[in-house]
């Protein structure tokens, strides 16, 4: 173990800067404090055991040079057929020696190794030139298949450190599966030993890096149906977004062309027509790039996907502007969602305040400063883990006291939630004091109607002992499920009272005491 934890070190870990892949498969950046954690042989370790799994980020910052680059090929068909042409296309400039595969959860992983390091923006250009140049065989059945190509920036920060990627043999926490070095011409798998004793890196000639050109950007669109938003939905109107950021702004847009009113037909035809003009890295290996746009606007349309503040400045700050109205006063103008026609309406405060349903999305809102704060989801339908985090929003947005009106409405709401979903708590307690106010560590619940029982809480540390339980991970929901049965049942009672911690503080009777 000490030699292939050394050896996986020297080859990936170059950038010195890691992320802890969390149960629903993100990950969280490596800092204390702002600062960035060491990247050790330790931390190495703790991933190949399965203790934890992190992801690499690869572009070193102090001299933007990369040591690897790695082509990602995921699909539910074709991905075999992708991987051998996207194979014979490397290593048609490269020596089979300095490549390596991985079976990763939904394709695999083509890793090509420099030494010495490369410039950033040549690995950047020649991935995406040979990405351009590989040919699958039109007879090939494939479905969902794309190819991501890192790196996905030319530079990197101390505090824009660029795109990540797991690092190799280890366990994916949403899948549970260990990733594994296969041969790239058979696919059988190889013993890591073995796959890094035939690895020779390699040093590419002068003249392959000065011949290898970063594409230049088309030019930006007009975008007349975001005039007078937020500079960032602006910004995603004009094509001006992040390399690395296509999905969350195609879902973004198609979220935004919703709430303007616009049918699903014409936003369709918008949408295709601000796709086509986009800067188009090749990041699929198929002609029909497209597909991934429409995928977005049928989550948006069909499923009420929502791409909301907070989502895009934890994930894309580079579309943020200083002067947005969220990032000064934590408010967003009530805009595009009045042309939605509202189907719920509560008046806080004499008026002084309005709670509306527009569509899938909740707002509150002051009618005279048009001040507003919004949430996913019809309030009616909420469940207590909704209402609490909307009402702190609302305290941090407009004060106290509408904070505290909030919650004698969201105390309504949770009886008839109860009543509704036919819940009892696990551990004796009623369905609104566990986690809901920080007084437990875990909670857990069971519907006998739907036939589930789910953990909530700090569960991440304990994810090894419920996989054991039989308990599967639901992204959505943020709980660890399990099928409901008496058996079951006295399972999740024991796990909770060997792991749950009780604040010593009194138990809050309601939202509004717990304000």
């Amino acid at each position: 173990m000490g030699d292939l934890v050394q050896r996986i070190y020297a080859l990936f870990c170059g950038s010195g800067r890691y992320a802890v892949q969390q149960p629903d498969g993100s990950y969280l950046a490596a800092k204390r404090g702002g600062e960035w954690l060491p990247l050790t042989p330790e931390v190495v370790r703790d991933h190949l055991s399965g203790r934890r799994t992190i992801g690499v980020y690869q572009i070193r910052a102090q001299d933007n040079t990369v040591s690897w680059a790695c082509f990602d090929i995921d699909g539910v068909e074709g991905t075999e057929v992708a991987l051998g042409a996207l194979y014979q296309t490397v290593t048609r400039e490269c020596p089979r020696e300095a490549v390596l595969v991985e079976k990763s959860r939904r394709g695999y992983h083509l890793w090509v190794f420099f030494d010495p390091p490369v410039p950033a923006p040549f690995a950047y250009a020649w991935g995406r030139k040979l990405a351009q140049e590989t040919k699958i065989p039109t007879s090939t059945r494939v479905r969902d298949l794309h190819v991501e190509i890192f790196p996905k920036q030319t530079r990197a920060t101390e505090d824009s450190p660029g795109s990540l990627v797991k690092l190799p043999l280890g366990i994916h926490q949403l899948s549970g599966k260990r990733t594994e070095f296969v041969n790239p011409e058979t696919l059988q798998v190889v013993p890591a030993e073995s796959a890094l004793d035939s690895l020779r890196p390699w040093s590419p000639p002068k003249e392959l890096l000065t011949s290898v050109q970063v594409p230049e950007q088309r030019p930006q669109l007009a975008a007349p149906l975001f005039e007078g938003d937020l500079p960032c939905w602006s910004r995603i109107g004009e094509g001006k977004i992040p390399e690395g950021a296509r999905h969350l702004t195609a879902l973004a847009f198609a979220c935004h062309l919703r709430d303007k009113g616009l049918t699903e037909d014409v936003a369709r035809i918008v949408m295709l027509e601000w796709w086509k003009r986009l800067p188009q890295p090749p990041r699929t290996l198929t002609e029909y790039p497209w597909e991934d746009a429409e995928r977005c606007l049928l989550d948006a349309y069909r499923k009420g996907y929502y791409v909301g503040c907070k989502r895009i400045k934890t994930e894309w700050p580079e579309l943020c502007s200083p002067n947005c109205p969220v990032l000064r006063r934590g408010r967003i103008p009530l805009g595009t969602y009045q042309e939605v026609e509202a189907t719920e309406r509560v008046e806080l405060l004499g008026g002084k305040y309005v709670l509306e349903c527009h569509g899938p999305h909740t707002v509150l809102y002051d009618p005279v400063t048009r001040g507003m704060i919004s949430a996913r989801g019809r309030y009616p339908g909420w469940n207590p883990w909704a209402w609490i985090s909307f009402v702190e929003e609302a305290r941090k947005a407009f004060g106290r006291e509408v904070a505290e009106e909030l919650g004698r409405l969201a105390e309504k709401h949770r009886v008839e939630w109860v009543k509704r979903e036919e819940l009892e708590m696990v551990d004796d307690d009623s369905v609104s004091t566990p986690m809901l106010f920080g007084q437990h560590t875990l909670s857990a619940h069971y519907s006998k109607s739907k036939g589930y029982i789910r953990i909530s809480g700090r569960t991440y540390p304990l994810a090894g002992e419920l996989r054991e339980m039989g308990a599967v991970w639901r992204p959505q929901e943020k709980c660890w499920e399990l099928p409901y049965t008496p058996e079951n049942l006295r399972k999740v009672k024991a796990f909770l009272r060997k792991n749950d911690r009780v604040s010593p503080k009194p138990l809050p009777s309601s939202f509004e005491e717990a304000l």
